[in-house]
């Protein structure tokens, strides 16, 4: 945006255009005017700062302005000034330098839990194209402690009965190396852990709900599970056994029944073929004494 001058007396405003770089700025302000400018003065303000004057070569038609803060946001405008005074100040051009605040990982790349402690990974931090300044650690342990396992979702989390925040440290060093300790854990507790990470573009903050292991190295929770299924399968064990004997004593019995069923049978039999042969035997004597006599 441009404003030209209209004569000799009018004071010159010049042209003002702005190029975005990480830590920079350059800033292009042509006159047109007729008359030489001695120079021009440029004014550069971060947001929520003051006010601050460069004074430009008179002989440069752009100029870069450096020492700026990454991920920042700036206006600056333009004024020129001869023998006779100062110029109106251009339009102010509102910009921002390269670069974001620092990017939340993700937990299973960040967090390795242990019995009494945890390891961060500060390397899964991305800085955002700002360098990362500085880090503030702390967790705090949820009211909530039973054995069983934690539901992690974002909003099973909310409405629980939280302790307050433990301060680790509020001045950690953030590289792509290290790694950082948070020590004197409870063994087989449910905690969240808070990360703030501070660059020049803003802070990020992160919450992670995670549970420390138990005495034995395991998951809270997972002995009990895994003596669950193992009584499970030794009971069903024990049943399909007893099953088996059941059924063989059934079947022994079943036989011994038969046998003995069998032998009753047989004798009552007898007892019965005897009886009806005396009395055929008592009969036939009679009619033959009949017809002898």
């Amino acid at each position: 945006m441009y404003c030209k001058v209209e004569d000799q007396t009018e004071k010159d405003k010049g042209v003002v255009s702005g190029g975005k770089a990480q830590k920079c700025l350059r800033i292009q302000a042509i006159s047109p005017c007729l008359t030489p400018l001695p120079g021009y003065y440029l004014h550069k303000k971060r947001e929520f700062g003051e006010w601050q004057r460069v004074e430009v070569p008179e002989d440069a038609d752009s100029y870069t302005l450096t020492g700026l803060q990454c991920g920042t946001r700036y206006q600056v405008y333009v004024t020129a000034f001869n023998h006779v005074g100062a110029s109106q100040p251009s339009d102010a051009i509102p910009t921002k330098t390269l670069g974001r605040e620092p990017i939340v990982p993700a937990q299973s790349s960040l967090l390795r839990v242990n019995v009494t402690s945890i390891s961060l990974n500060l390397a899964a931090w991305l800085d955002g194209g700002c360098p990362i300044t500085s880090m503030v650690v702390e967790y705090k342990i949820t009211q909530d402690n039973s054995t069983r396992p934690l539901n992690t979702t974002h909003s099973s989390l909310q409405g629980r009965d939280m302790s307050s925040w433990t301060l680790v440290s509020n001045h950690v060093r953030w590289d792509n190396t290290s790694e950082f300790l948070v020590l004197d854990l409870k063994p087989a507790h449910h905690y969240t852990l808070r990360v703030t990470a501070h660059n020049s573009a803003g802070s990020s903050v992160a919450t992670y709900p995670f549970t420390t292991l138990t005495h034995l190295g395991g998951k809270p929770g997972q002995a009990e599970r895994q003596g669950s299924r193992e009584a499970g399968r030794q009971g069903s064990s024990a049943g399909r056994e007893t099953g088996k004997q059941c059924r063989q004593e059934d079947r022994k019995a079943g036989r011994q029944g038969d046998r003995k069923a069998g032998r009753q049978g047989d004798k009552k039999a007898g007892r019965q073929g005897s009886s009806a042969g005396r009395e055929t035997g008592k009969q036939g004597g009679r009619e033959t004494g009949k017809q002898c006599r």
